[in-house]
C-alpha cells in the first residue's frame, strides 16, 4: 500500500468537507483530522480518515479531503515575526528561517510566457534575481520540481510542520493545526 497520494501522506492533517447526503453525523459534518491510510476501491482512491473530535475513523473518497493551508495565524502561533516588504507582501522570520513567496514571470525556450506563483516557500524572495532560476531550467523549460527542491513549499501546513522539524523547531502540531 502506497503511503502518499498527490499532496497527502499517511499521518497528514486534512479537512474532510462532509457529505450532506449521509445520515450519520460523522459523515455529514466537516472536520479536521488525520489520514490513516489509502486504498484503491472500484477504481477510486479512498482514504481512511480519523476526525480529531472522534474515536471513530471513516472511509471517504479522496475528493472529499482538502489540504490545510498555512496561514499567518499558524506562523504567529509558532513564533514567527511578520515583516512587510511591499504593499500586501510579507515575509516571516523565526530562528534564521525565512518564509516568503514570489510571482515568477519568464519566457520558455519555445517563446511562451509563463507566470508561476510560488506561494510560501522556505526562502527570502525579497531581492530575488531571476538569474538565480538557471538551475531549474530543464531543456529550456521551467521545472517546478527542481525549484521546490531548492525552495521547499510550505503552503500546505503539513509540509510546514515537516520543514520546521527538519530545522529543529519544536511544535505542537495538533494545537497549531486546529487554529
Amino acid at each position: 500500500m502506497k503511503n502518499t497520494y498527490l499532496n497527502f501522506k499517511v499521518g497528514d492533517y486534512a479537512i474532510y468537507i462532509g457529505d450532506l447526503s449521509k445520515k450519520s453525523k460523522i459523515l455529514r459534518e466537516s472536520s479536521k483530522g488525520t489520514i490513516e491510510s489509502f486504498e484503491d476501491f472500484n477504481g477510486k482512491k479512498r482514504v481512511l480518515f480519523k476526525p480529531l473530535d472522534s474515536e471513530q475513523s471513516i472511509w471517504t473518497d479522496f475528493e472529499n479531503l482538502r489540504e490545510i493551508e498555512s496561514k499567518w495565524k499558524h506562523l504567529e502561533a509558532l513564533g514567527f515575526n511578520k515583516i512587510e516588504v511591499g504593499k500586501d507582501n510579507f515575509k516571516y522570520f523565526l530562528d534564521g528561517i525565512t518564509i516568503s513567496g514570489i510571482i515568477l514571470m519568464f519566457v520558455n525556450q519555445n517563446g511562451s510566457q509563463v507566470s508561476f506563483i510560488t506561494r510560501w516557500c522556505i526562502a527570502d524572495f525579497e531581492k530575488f534575481d531571476s538569474s538565480r532560476l538557471e538551475f531549474c531550467l530543464n531543456n529550456g523549460y521551467f521545472d517546478k520540481e527542481l525549484f521546490f527542491e531548492k525552495y521547499p513549499s510550505v503552503f500546505n501546513l503539513n509540509r510546514l510542520f515537516e520543514e520546521l522539524e527538519i530545522r529543529g523547531i519544536n511544535l505542537n502540531k495538533k494545537i497549531i493545526m486546529q487554529l
